[in-house]
């Protein structure tokens, strides 16, 4: 039923890849996320946390460099009062490193624009001369189109499978290497259009489906089987069902009762999207 649409969004949509290190610990912890483009000029769509992981880098990454120049050849009570000051603990994350991955090359700079209420930002890449991405997001002419009970699809980058990254010892951090898997797959997730998500003001802003969304496909394109685009995935919102579902016993006590849950996704909705786009004005398409 997706198999098309898929191949088409699946041009202009992108992973981020994200790696991590905590204080005094050299494991690296990757993480993903995704993005979609809309036109041919370097602008896509992602969830504003999933954009904010640019500045929130650039902040942590710039203070762990003021604490080791600090800390450099100090004693151990010294280090340790500095280690205060900048609170850091063993659970403190203290590097980050993103990487967008087949979008446009090379990169300059990246520029965001957050959208003031709803889960949504627009990413600007600069400076490239090379461009990897096929096409562009074609968005829904009425959003209104989709109804409860249709089907859709999500297009993202769930599994952090890539391992090209390691902790190099004698500068002290973490980096990208050209050893390892390069790659991570995308995954589809199909599901029914259960009902509108409004905002406080009664604004419908998003569209609930009937199965979750998955960990880094946040920032995925919402379409349909011909791929024109009704939102993006942003949330999993988990619902107690509230069944009283028996499970073996717990030694001589009453059986364990564990709670039940359901878990639904959320989307952006593609109006809340394209209006964001012509505040800002950037160019973008509809369905003729």
């Amino acid at each position: 039923m997706f198999a098309d649409a898929i191949e088409k969004v699946g041009g202009f949509t992108r992973p981020l890849y994200t790696i991590t290190r905590k204080y005094t610990n050299t494991n690296v912890f990757p993480g993903i996320a995704t993005l979609f483009f809309v036109n041919d000029e370097g602008y896509a769509v992602t969830c504003k946390h999933v954009a904010l992981l640019f500045s929130q880098a650039d902040e942590i990454n710039k203070k762990y460099e003021q604490f080791t120049a600090e800390t450099k050849d100090v004693s151990s009570f010294r280090k340790k009062a500095i280690e205060t000051r900048f609170g850091y603990n063993p659970d403190m994350m203290v590097q980050m490193k993103n990487n967008l991955i087949d979008c446009v090359s090379p990169i300059s700079s990246v520029t965001c624009f957050f959208h003031e209420t709803c889960d949504l930002a627009v990413v600007k890449l600069d400076g490239y001369t090379n461009r990897h991405y096929a096409g562009h997001a074609i968005f829904a002419k009425k959003g209104d189109a989709a109804r409860p009970g249709d089907f859709l699809c999500r297009l993202g980058y769930p599994f952090a499978e890539y391992s090209n990254y390691a902790y190099n010892p004698d500068k002290d951090d973490i980096e990208w290497t050209n050893t390892g898997k390069a790659g991570s797959p995308r995954f589809p997730i199909e599901g029914m259009f259960t009902r509108h998500v409004a905002g406080k003001d009664g604004k419908i802003e998003g569209i609930e489906l009937s199965t979750p969304g998955l960990p880094g496909q946040s920032g995925g394109p919402l379409f349909d089987a011909d791929g024109i685009i009704y939102g993006m995935q942003n949330a999993t919102y988990t619902y107690n069902l509230g069944f009283n579902v028996p499970a073996l016993p717990a030694g001589k006590n009453n059986p364990v009762k564990p709670p039940t849950y359901f878990h639904m996704g959320r989307c952006v909705h593609v109006n809340i999207i394209k209006e964001f786009l012509r505040e800002k004005n950037i160019r973008f398409f509809e369905q003729e």
